[in-house]
């Protein structure tokens, strides 16, 4: 009997096709640091893309770091709906919050593709700065304020083993039908977050 095509498919680096949910072990496991000088190899690099498809597909998906398809390598990506029509998707490789505003707020309805439909209040810095090679091995630092800085620390937290239920409180399900679109102070589209409250979904 002849396999299908997606029997034979395979993914970078052992990545799974889809986003995995909590009790994945990729998910509780501190990451391992991609070597500089590995960063341009067709590994990565395959990974990197497969990240970016997986992603695409997520309609209310933000944010996706690679734990989150089984790979424990220290690289996410953020969407480039959060930077606009105009924008691409950011690639983090390695990366470093390198300073924390002392101010810190509890984020409203806080969510994670790898924890479908859970929502949460999180205590999170309201400004970050973050240092991070890219897919091209370029070293930059960004700070970040509003959605991008609250991405960022739900992002690096990924990394570390640890997923917002870690920290949230007054955690609720909502269900999908109940979800809308809503912007951040620039205006940037903020993928799907639970109606009628001012909140901030990330992955």
């Amino acid at each position: 009997m002849p396999t299908s095509k997606k029997a034979d498919k395979t993914y970078p680096m052992g990545a799974t096709a889809e986003i995995v949910s909590d009790g994945h072990p990729a998910l509780r496991a501190v990451a391992e640091e991609v070597p500089v000088d590995q960063i341009g190899s067709e590994e990565i690099q395959s990974l990197i893309l497969h990240m970016k498809k997986v992603l695409a597909l997520q309609n209310d998906g933000i944010g996706l770091a690679a734990p989150q398809v089984g790979v424990s390598k220290r690289i996410f990506i953020v969407s480039k709906k959060v930077f606009g029509e105009d924008g691409t998707d950011a690639v983090f490789i390695n990366p470093v919050i390198t300073n924390e505003s002392k101010e810190k707020r509890w984020m409203e309805g806080e969510g994670c593709l790898s924890v479908r439909w859970i929502y949460g209040k999180v205590k999170r810095s309201t400004k970050v700065s973050l240092r991070a090679y890219d897919e091209r091995a370029q070293i930059s630092e960004r700070g970040a304020s509003g959605l991008l800085a609250h991405i960022f620390q739900h992002e690096v937290d990924h990394l570390n083993g640890t997923l917002f239920i870690d920290k949230a409180k007054d955690l609720e399900h909502i269900d999908p039908k109940d979800t809308h679109p809503v912007t951040d102070e620039a205006g940037h589209r903020e993928a799907h977050a639970p109606a009628k409250r001012a909140s901030r979904k990330t992955k």
